[in-house]
């Protein structure tokens, strides 16, 4: 009957807690609201127009995209840049933006390439 039992795998060790809330902390209340992925990232867009970038080792970056609600988020493959579309006010048409992600500002966020209203 040995033929018959259930084999047991293990591909991969389950980590529990290996963000120590960062995530938690950083994104808060808010309701993601999209989210890509590449460049070895994770990233997150909030209703409340922010974007968070997540490293493979649980690093945050957050920076402010729009003033209202992100829409889609895209993130290339093989490509620095992120691509946005949200909202900036109330019942105006939504605006793309292109932002490089390996260019940082002063602040050390991302720099907006380019800004296209639909």
């Amino acid at each position: 009957m040995a033929f018959l039992e259930w084999r047991r795998f293990n591909f991969f060790d389950l980590k529990k807690s290996i963000d120590t809330q960062k995530l938690q902390q950083y994104i808060g209340d808010v309701r993601i609201t999209a989210t890509s992925s590449g460049r070895g990232s994770l990233v997150l867009a909030d209703s409340d127009g922010n974007v968070h970038l997540v490293s493979r080792s649980f690093e945050i970056s957050t920076f402010r995209a729009y003033d209202r609600n992100i829409s889609i988020v895209e993130q290339g493959r093989q490509s620095p840049f992120l691509v946005t579309i949200g909202e900036d006010e109330v019942g105006v048409n939504p605006v793309i933006k292109v932002w490089n992600v390996e260019k940082l500002d002063r602040q050390g966020h991302p720099t907006c390439v380019t800004v296209h209203r639909i």
